[in-house]
């Protein structure tokens, strides 16, 4: 594995999570979202030929890609998409985590264990969120009970969008860290 191409890759990854960032401002949203991910793709590409981990995060991306193609609906179909896309995400993060932290245990222990804690912790909550959101699409069609399981799930999902939003910012600080220290 070529630690200079790793560092370049998980530094262009970092700064495309951060440009994708300002796609909530309305105007710039859509240029900032497509330039982020673009950058991350192209990190990924670059990546992907370091490690048997960053290859098999370049299929979950490229799956979570075309999944994203057809999340935005309603009903079962959308929910449905959105689980299977939401388990591409899982699948590309996990591997990005795993494969850093081995790539990063030659040079930091320190650095390698706080890979393996975001992993850990964005696997959970991204676990939790989709089983979660699996559960309110199972019980969807019963009608009292898919309203309560509805209504509680949705208060669960606020509460662990917060901890993914925890979980999100401590992985863009494993990806300064990491590049940091190649």
């Amino acid at each position: 594995m070529d630690r200079q191409k790793v560092k370049s890759g998980l530094g262009l990854m970092f700064w495309g999570n951060i440009v994708a960032l300002f796609a909530v401002i309305p105007i710039l949203g859509v240029i900032a979202a497509l330039a982020g991910g673009i950058m991350e793709l192209i990190a990924i590409v670059n990546l992907r030929k370091q490690s048997e981990k960053y290859n098999n995060a370049f299929w979950f991306t490229i799956a979570g890609i075309v999944l994203g193609l057809f999340t935005g609906g309603d009903g079962l179909w959308g929910t449905a998409m959105s689980i299977l896309h939401g388990l591409a995400t899982l699948g590309a993060t996990y591997y990005i985590c795993t494969a850093t932290e081995e790539c990063v245990s030659i040079v930091s222990y320190e650095v390698a264990d706080y890979c393996h804690s975001v992993c850990n912790w964005y696997v959970t909550c991204m676990v939790i969120s989709l089983a979660i959101s699996a559960a309110i699409f199972v019980f969807s069609i019963i009608p009292i009970l898919g309203f309560i399981v509805a209504a509680i799930g949705s208060i669960a999902l606020i509460v662990v969008a917060i901890f993914q939003l925890i979980a999100s910012i401590r992985f863009l600080i494993m990806l300064w860290k990491c590049q940091g220290v190649l």
